[in-house]
């Protein structure tokens, strides 16, 4: 059971420490600084829910329910980066880590579909030995890793734990 649950909680683990959004509504650009300050404090808002999230231990808990709980603080936290306006430096990155999002998050809602069709344990384990690439997230670390070079680069102290040894 945790061999498969933690596969399709490896994208969690990267979204967490990673953040981005795009931002069209005419605020004002944020500087380099504000930026990362904002997104650290996404960054740790979105680490603070998922520790409060219960591990299913056995298939009859609500696997689905617990995938469908952190798809909400994926959901809040893209809504969130996505009032941010980054500054041109970041703006790419920024956007690739979006779009990166997106792709996560329609991923894990058909794997949380194919979970509440799964009647078995086997039938879940099969679930998740075949899970695509963008459920589990590696597009949002290599974003996220983008966006932790640029802070990085420019003498700015985040810590957006991509999964990678940045600081």
């Amino acid at each position: 059971m945790e061999r498969w649950l933690g596969m399709g909680l490896i994208g969690l683990v990267l979204l967490i420490g990673a953040c981005g959004g795009d931002n069209d509504n005419g605020a004002d650009e944020l500087s380099l600084n504000e930026y990362f300050s904002r997104l650290q404090a996404l960054a740790d808002e979105v680490r603070s829910r998922a520790d409060g999230l219960a591990e299913p231990v056995s298939f009859d808990d609500d696997v689905a329910g617990v995938f469908n709980q952190s798809l909400d603080i994926f959901r809040d936290f893209l809504n969130d980066v996505r009032e941010l306006n980054p500054p041109s430096e970041a703006q790419s990155a920024h956007e690739a880590l979006v779009s990166a999002l997106d792709h996560f998050i329609d991923a894990n809602e058909d794997l949380v579909g194919q979970l509440e069709d799964a009647s078995t344990e086997a039938e879940s384990q099969a679930i998740f030995e075949n899970v695509p690439a963008e459920a589990e997230g590696a597009p949002i670390g290599s974003a996220c890793a983008d966006l932790q070079q640029i802070a990085t680069d420019n003498n700015i102290s985040v810590n957006l734990d991509c999964g990678s040894d940045n600081e």
